[in-house]
């Protein structure tokens, strides 16, 4: 089973790399300073901090960036990263059985 890691679904999305001390402007709304950056969460997973809009995992980030809702943001990574043979997902706007996908934790 193929794997996706949330911190390549952030950089996917980004277009950057990532680090857990760094800041960055916002990729979900328009600001000056920096007030965007990362930290893993109390089971591992790697998490996103926007001074104003709060703080989620990466499938809260595709949410968010995208207007989406949680089935369609499965949909969107599994689609963008190729996984349509792996994984049951729909296309956007379409009805479908819950989606799964594997991400694992881990922040170089």
């Amino acid at each position: 089973m193929k794997e996706v890691q949330d911190v390549d679904i952030y950089r996917y999305y980004i277009g950057c790399d990532i680090g857990k001390d760094s800041r960055i402007l916002s990729p979900l709304r328009e600001e000056k300073k920096p007030s965007f950056g990362f930290f893993v969460g109390n089971s591992g997973e790697i998490c996103y901090k926007d001074f104003v809009l709060g703080t989620g995992d990466c499938i809260d980030f595709v949410q968010e960036l995208f207007g989406l809702n949680f089935y369609d943001a499965m949909s969107r990574i599994v689609i963008d990263f190729g996984l349509t043979d792996k994984f049951n997902h729909r296309k956007l706007g379409e009805t479908s059985k819950k989606d799964k996908i594997v991400i694992s934790n881990r922040l170089d």
